[in-house]
């Protein structure tokens, strides 16, 4: 893929989102338009997690339209495929006597697709693996682990669980007593099947980019920049690893870093081997580029299975499919391929989730400049070298302390919620702009309801990007300052506010200031909400060096 010709995500309409992706007839699309507006569309609690989705049309009546399409489907597949659900279809299979049964289409073609992939992963993909969760669940509620005699039984059990199609493939029988998770893979088909039924009417739309919960897919001919969160960075706005240039394809990460078991002290994987009933040990990540969202998806869980090598060698089998793994060692190994999809912006300061404004990512990546950009690109240098000047001060900051700022948003009494506007930033005490750690908006109209920040923030320039993560429970965010200031230089020690501002459309406008000590001992703030977030706590502490972050 050639990048300056990249034509990436316009972020002066954008507020953050994730990647997806899907292999769907996308031609439907493309030849009917090639340029618009970019309109975004974010929610919570979507298949129990967040929802995120970029459209480039040329009406926002068309990307509405593309918008009700997705979730309606969503919605159907939902009834269909949900294992939280004790009422969906898949529960009542599950839940069914162990006589020949006839299912929908959509479910037939999910356990074939299990089939599949638990043959080609040679077991390290088993649906059945959820009666070893439960196991681990029930022992570090009991804070001990589970014993060999019982892990090698349940791990039996898993073996011999599933089901059966007849020989035309009409009824399936389920077997086996072990309950059953489709989540590793079912979460992917629901993205790959609500795009397909949107790119089929999608007029005055030229592509577009679904997120689920950290799992995307790109339709069209959006061309997106997607960032892969790096293990040992929880925070939302952490720089990730490297970049991704996606079109047409799906991204999907698993790993330890937002779930698992907490026994005795020691941090287990929610990710176990279905063969031996233990958590992973070896992989701590691994992120996948692959046709659509479901390969990719349970590709992502297979990786972290598998030793090193032998994931390695399967992706490579596989068309079209890239991966990059991260160990518990720090080491990272990638496909052969993914060096032509991964791009890094250097020395350059991480662009923020969301911003007013931005450059073509791909041509920033590559160090190249519009004609149009000559002045500002001059003054840019000159502050540059005016920066280079300037005594690199660490402080109580750099390898030392960081500080977290852990939020909830509130949740309204409905499901599938929006989420509201929101911008983090540091000041000083006399008000002075310091470093603007997060924003989330949706159409840059409405960003003035972001009063304070937009009053001092609302001339900065930066890049959009998606980020690629293991799905975590909706609501909750994680934002990291690492002692910088906008510039890239480290603040002396001293008296700052954090800031949070938040508005909600039919709800309320929120501001929130703490002011915190730096440079001394550690400390930890919880404190109270307000009606647009309903908890934040804050941590100023010491940095945890990557192999503790690990083991966690």
């Amino acid at each position: 893929m050639n990048l300056p010709a990249l034509r990436l995500f316009r972020c002066c309409r954008v507020r953050c989102w994730s990647v997806l992706t899907l292999a769907v007839a996308i031609s439907l699309m493309t030849s009917r338009v090639h340029s618009g507006e970019i309109y975004s569309f974010h929610r919570d609690d979507v298949l129990g997690t967040s929802f995120d989705l970029q459209i480039e049309a040329e009406s926002l009546a068309a990307a509405e339209a593309v918008e009700a399409i997705i979730l309606k489907e969503v919605d159907r597949l939902s009834v269909l495929l949900s294992s939280y659900s004790a009422t969906s279809e898949l529960s009542r299979f599950v839940a069914a006597p162990a006589k020949p049964r006839r299912v929908s289409t959509e479910l037939r073609e999910l356990l074939v697709a299990c089939d599949h992939w638990k043959k080609t992963s040679d077991g390290a993909f088993n649906p059945a693996v959820e009666l070893l969760s439960r196991l681990w669940q029930k022992c570090a509620a009991e804070n001990h682990l589970p014993s060999a005699e019982q892990l090698q039984q349940a791990a039996q059990t898993v073996q011999r669980s599933g089901w059966q199609f007849d020989a035309t493939g009409n009824t399936v029988v389920r077997t086996g007593e072990a309950p059953l998770n489709l989540n590793a893979i079912a979460k992917g088909c629901i993205i790959d099947c609500a795009g397909q039924a949107a790119a089929k009417d999608s007029d005055g739309v030229a592509g577009f980019l679904l997120d689920i919960g950290g799992d995307l897919r790109v339709f069209g001919s959006t061309v997106a920049c997607v960032g892969v969160a790096s293990p040992e960075m929880a925070a939302d706005n952490a720089r990730p690893m490297c970049f991704l240039a996606i079109n047409q394809a799906a991204v999907a990460t698993s790993g330890c870093s937002q779930r698992g078991f907490d026994i005795g002290g020691v941090h287990y994987s929610h990710i176990l081997d279905p063969r031996t009933g233990q958590p992973v040990a070896e992989v701590v990540s691994a992120t996948v580029v692959a046709p659509d969202a479901a390969g990719a998806d349970v590709l992502a869980t297979v990786l972290n299975v598998l030793p090193v090598q032998q994931g390695i060698d399967l992706v490579e089998q596989l068309a079209d499919t890239e991966c990059l793994i991260v160990t518990a060692k720090g080491q990272t190994y990638r496909s052969a391929g993914w060096d032509r999809l991964a791009f890094d912006f250097g020395d350059a300061e991480s662009p923020l989730a969301m911003a007013d404004g931005a450059q073509d990512a791909a041509s920033a990546a590559k160090g190249e400049k519009n004609k149009g950009d000559v002045a500002d690109s001059e003054a840019t240098k000159r502050e540059e070298e005016a920066d280079a000047e300037k005594p690199a001060l660490e402080g109580p900051w750099g390898k030392q302390f960081e500080l977290l700022v852990d939020f909830t948003v509130a949740r309204p009494r409905t499901y599938r919620y929006e989420r509201p506007y929101i911008a983090l930033w540091i000041e000083d005490t006399q008000g002075k702009p310091i470093r603007t750690l997060s924003l989330w908006a949706g159409d840059f109209r409405w960003l003035p309801d972001l009063r304070r920040w937009y009053y001092l923030h609302y001339r900065d320039r930066k890049l959009i990007y998606a980020v690629s993560r293991p799905s975590r429970p909706p609501g909750r965010y994680l934002i990291l300052w690492d002692g910088r200031a906008n510039d890239g230089t480290y603040v002396p020690p001293g008296e700052y506010n954090v800031m949070l501002e938040a508005v909600r459309e039919y709800g309320s406008y929120q501001i929130w200031r703490k002011k915190v000590t730096t440079g001394g001992e550690e400390f930890h703030m919880n404190l109270q909400g307000n009606p647009e977030i309903s908890r934040v706590l804050i941590d100023y502490r010491r940095k945890e060096k990557p192999q503790e972050v690990a083991q966690k």
